[in-house]
């Protein structure tokens, strides 16, 4: 029998192996489009504002030494990256979408490490596979706008949050609501998750408010950003779009759209039929990571790409809906349960 050291050593590179090979069957799909123009709300929302940007002082940046709706109300992270990179290395259309690949295989990566560990390593290869092939994901993960990154960020924060990483968590948080505000959603989520669900409820509100600190630095960019321009959010597209537009369009995008009503029926068959057995407690948070989104975009202006942090999620519980219906006739059981010892 190997002895549960030998096996602890052994699941990093299983997992390094297939980190690799999604590495390369995310970098090879996407090389053709390295030096495509950019396109649509890439180049008028984040590379032109970005240009601007690099072309003098970084320190422009700030709320107050640009105009109100340059970077169209938006926190300044991804700006300020790519601005500075631009003017380390110069600017090409391919170094900005290389960045963008790379952050989208770490989306790719990290729910496969998400649904591997929670659920078993079949529910994350399938999950990662079932993410970068929705067409949504897999068109813009090349694109230059906030979405790509966020998503990333998103699994990886709630990666390292149910991992009890509280530094990982910290600084992806801190970094994914400086990039875009909608990143809140997440954050919130984490917190009403941690709030019912931790044990000792001693100290709740003192742990609590440690995990509340990433929303911390969006509240003080709003407001330096109010002081400085009368508003919190100048952007300029809301003065012709009404910010508050009730449909339910983003419902029947991410649960019917684009064949994932097949995701949606396998995840209602598995729990009419193995009912709470096969439910786990961290599905809670992926269903309310969804309805904030989903309810969110409900009620104001929405796009596809807006709700792009909801799929990891969706494609993990779907992914594991699948594997929980057919797994007493899947033939490989030590891939779907990479904990059992070898004899």
């Amino acid at each position: 029998m190997m002895d549960i050291d030998n096996l602890k050593r052994k699941k990093p590179d299983v997992d390094i192996l297939i980190g690799g090979l999604l590495f390369l069957t995310v970098f090879i799909s996407k090389i053709n489009i390295l030096s495509l123009p950019y396109h649509w709300d890439e180049l008028g929302a984040y590379i032109m504002p970005t240009h601007w940007l690099a072309h003098g002082s970084l320190l422009r940046i700030i709320p107050g030494l640009h105009p109100p709706d340059m970077f169209f109300g938006h926190p300044p992270a991804l700006y300020l990256s790519l601005a500075t990179i631009y003017k380390l290395v110069g600017e090409e259309i391919w170094i900005s979408h290389f960045i963008v690949v790379a952050f989208s295989f770490l989306g790719v990566y990290f729910t496969y490490l998400l649904g591997s560990y929670l659920c078993n390593r079949m529910t994350g290869i399938l999950a990662s596979l079932f993410l970068f092939f929705t067409p949504i994901y897999f068109a813009q993960s090349g694109m230059v706008t906030a979405e790509p990154f966020v998503t990333a960020l998103g699994v990886m924060c709630v990666y390292y949050f149910l991992k009890e990483r509280y530094w990982a968590y910290m600084f992806l948080g801190f970094l994914a609501v400086l990039i875009k505000e909608t990143f809140v959603a997440i954050i919130v989520a984490l917190l009403i998750y941690f709030y019912f669900t931790k044990e000792n409820k001693q100290q709740i509100h003192v742990i609590s408010l440690k995990y509340t600190t990433p929303l911390l630095a969006l509240f003080i960019f709003f407001v330096i950003q109010k002081i400085a321009t009368g508003m919190f959010l100048p952007n300029p597209y809301f003065n012709s779009h009404p910010f508050f537009m009730i449909t339910g369009e983003s419902f029947k995008w991410v649960l019917y759209d684009q064949n994932r009503i097949i995701l949606s029926c396998a995840i209602l068959a598995n729990f009419a039929i193995h009912k709470k057995v096969t439910w786990k407690k961290q599905f809670t948070l992926f269903l309310m990571i969804l309805l904030f989104f989903i309810g969110t975009y409900s009620f104001i202006y929405f796009l596809p790409r807006y709700i792009l942090s909801t799929l990891p999620f969706f494609c993990i519980l779907g992914a594991y809906s699948i594997v929980s219906l057919f797994k007493r006739k899947f033939p490989l059981k030590k891939l779907m349960n990479p904990y059992i010892p070898d004899s």
